[in-house]
């Protein structure tokens, strides 16, 4: 029943901020149709949404294919992160921390013998 509720929780995040997504996109191509360009000029017309500055930026790069914004890809690997809070980037490391696997892996065999 708790993995329902997590799933459930998960669809309603992707939900939300990807409708979020689509309204801002739309915003952008409409500006772009009008010749109008910017990132100040973007931020002053969508007004009161709330939205970073990287993924605005990501946004107006890719608002010509929305589908490279918003696909199932996305959906699968945000089921596997460890989050129930939806982004369109996660940060990320360029290396794998050894050290920090290792002590998460320790705490995992610890709690397993304790509960056994």
């Amino acid at each position: 029943m708790f993995t329902d509720v997590i799933v459930m929780m998960k669809l309603f995040s992707f939900v939300h901020v990807n409708g979020h997504m689509r309204r801002i996109i739309q915003t952008v191509q409409i500006a772009k149709e009008v010749h109008i360009d910017g990132h100040g000029f973007y931020r002053q017309f969508i007004g009161d949404m709330i939205i970073t500055d990287d993924d605005l930026k990501i946004i107006i790069d890719n608002s010509d294919i929305p589908t490279k914004l918003i696909s199932l890809k996305h959906y699968f690997y945000f089921i596997c992160c460890p989050t129930l809070c939806y982004q369109m980037n996660y940060p990320r490391n360029k290396r794998i921390r050894k050290m920090f696997i290792l002590k998460r892996l320790c705490e995992l065999f610890l709690v397993a013998i304790v509960f056994l």
